[in-house]
């Protein structure tokens, strides 16, 4: 069943004609501005007496480490003041990513206790892996281009591990573990329920750390803590537009269907607003279990179910 949603986007600032080529790598990108993109980089690095080599998703340095170019190609299309901010994003993105060398340094002193106490969950996208190869294969897929990787919170930084540097730390499955547990600690620091007269009602968490987002893999757990109340059988609807909120509705009654279409358009909207991208996307969340309700394609934005969310709609409509 598809159900088209109106009327749910923000302007957005007119840049390169949607009609224009797209970039290879970003489609949010025309190949124009993909192309400035990655010159600007290379001359940011340059300027700081770095030479990188640039690929589509990203930069090499002759000492080997990778620097992946999707935060800054998002950071730069979610602007909104346009283009004419793109250089300043740029350079304080280089500058960030020249501490984390620092700071990979620094972590490779640091003792192993040390290290647990500052593991957490990552919510991150297929293009925010930038590798073909298998560093991340660790990381399980909750749906479609959306996984669970795992992090280190540095104080000026959040790396994400590939599984070599895993490696280092610990049994796999212990890291998790502790990285779960170290999530449950994450400080809540603003709850709100967006509430309309036509039904809606859902719930968004935001939080100053960047991997409050990551807060949905303990859905059940997080929606107790802010609610009082523990999830009913068919679960809630789920969004993480970006890194610092996570929204949902928790399935209960007729409210379901004005809250989905309501969602689906915050989502989208903060997807393209907000740095830190992860989803633009509203997932069933049941168990642990995430499927996809929303798309984003050449015809806008749609609401896509299968038979058997379509018989919870069915049912609680009838409630």
């Amino acid at each position: 069943m598809r159900v088209a949603v109106v009327g749910l986007f923000r302007d957005v600032p007119q840049r390169d004609s949607a009609e224009m080529p797209r970039d290879a790598a970003f489609g949010f990108l025309s190949e124009g501005e993909g192309s400035r993109l990655r010159a600007t980089v290379y001359r940011a690095f340059a300027e700081r007496g770095y030479e990188v080599t640039v690929f589509g998703t990203h930069v090499t340095d002759d000492s080997g480490n990778e620097f992946g170019l999707f935060n800054i190609a998002a950071a730069c299309h979610n602007a909104t003041a346009g283009p004419e901010v793109w250089s300043e994003l740029i350079e304080r993105h280089v500058e960030l990513v020249l501490r984390s060398i620092d700071s990979t340094d620094e972590r490779a002193s640091m003792p192993t206790d040390e290290l647990w106490s500052l593991l957490y969950p990552k919510m991150v996208g297929d293009d925010q892996l930038n590798t073909g190869g298998d560093e991340y294969s660790y990381a399980p897929e909750l749906s479609p281009g959306l996984h669970a990787a795992l992090a280190l919170d540095m104080p000026d930084s959040v790396h994400t591990l590939p599984w070599q540097s895993l490696t280092d730390i610990g049994d796999l499955e212990q890291v998790r573990a502790r990285a779960m547990d170290n999530l449950r600690a994450l400080p809540i620091d603003q709850h709100d329920v967006i509430e309309d007269e036509d039904g809606t009602q859902f719930d968004v968490v935001v939080g100053d750390s960047y991997l409050t987002a990551s807060w949905a893999l303990l859905l059940d757990e997080l929606v107790a803590k802010v609610g009082g109340a523990p999830l009913g059988d068919d679960g809630a609807l789920l969004a993480v537009p970006f890194r610092h909120l996570v929204a949902f509705h928790a399935i209960e009654g007729p409210r379901l269907i004005p809250s989905l279409n309501a969602m689906a358009g915050f989502a989208a909207a903060e997807y393209a607003d907000q740095p830190g991208s992860i989803s633009p996307y509203v997932f069933w969340w049941r168990r642990g279990r995430w499927t996809q309700l929303t798309r984003i394609d050449d015809e806008g934005l749609a609401i896509v179910v299968d038979e058997e969310f379509h018989e919870v709609l069915e049912r609680m409509v009838g409630e």
